[in-house]
């Protein structure tokens, strides 16, 4: 099926994307954690690139290429402490029920660095956009993928946003949940103040 090639093409596309953006800030060597790894595409592009190795871990398992992720069943990440050099979490604080419990289990297993990229938007009209693009590259993306035989048809849909945010409400979150912010780095949309934040944290 010419679909096939074609949507792997796409997912390598934007990991190789992802990579770049985050390749200034990764450890030279060690270990990440890579929270709501998805397809798996992202982590296998790091560790293409980087003699990183990576433990991808999900909700459920629609992995199409690398390790199938360590499914987590409870609100507890079942790492111990300061186990991993560096954790990523992009864009996953839209979808979970408890961001902040979430970034705390975070800060709990990394010991370093923690690299955040999340959508955010500053006006109504920005916040109407944001909310049809992620429509399109979540529910309707999934079940195409879905429809198309990419994702077995018994997988649930688990990117619906559950909220999205400003640039201050993310702050905010992270610096309550005792974060550092390094630095913030913009990927403004068509010169507007819809952004893909890179966010790069360090526990405090």
């Amino acid at each position: 099926m010419i679909l096939n090639p074609l949507f792997h093409w796409i997912l390598e596309q934007r990991a190789e994307h992802l990579y770049r953006r985050v390749m200034p800030y990764l450890p030279s060597t060690g270990t990440v954690l890579d929270v709501g790894s998805a397809t798996g595409h992202f982590l296998v592009t790091l560790e293409q690139h980087t003699s990183l190795r990576g433990t991808p871990v999900d909700v459920i398992d629609f992995h199409l290429t690398g390790l199938p992720p360590l499914i987590l069943m409870a609100d507890q990440l079942p790492f111990p402490d300061h186990h991993f050099d560096c954790t990523f979490l992009i864009f996953v604080l839209q979808y979970v029920p408890s961001p902040r419990h979430l970034l705390s289990e975070i800060r709990r297993v990394t010991r370093q660095k923690i690299i955040v990229i999340e959508s955010t938007y500053k006006t109504a009209v920005e916040h109407a956009l944001l909310k049809l693009r992620e429509w399109v590259w979540g529910p309707l993306a999934f079940h195409t993928s879905r429809w198309g035989g990419f994702i077995p048809k018994e997988t649930p849909c688990t990117v619906q946003p559950l909220r999205h945010f400003t640039r201050e409400e993310i702050r905010r979150v992270l610096q309550t949940t005792g974060f550092r912010e390094i630095c913030l780095i913009p990927e403004r949309w068509m010169g507007s103040h819809l952004s893909r934040d890179l966010i790069v944290l360090e526990a405090i």
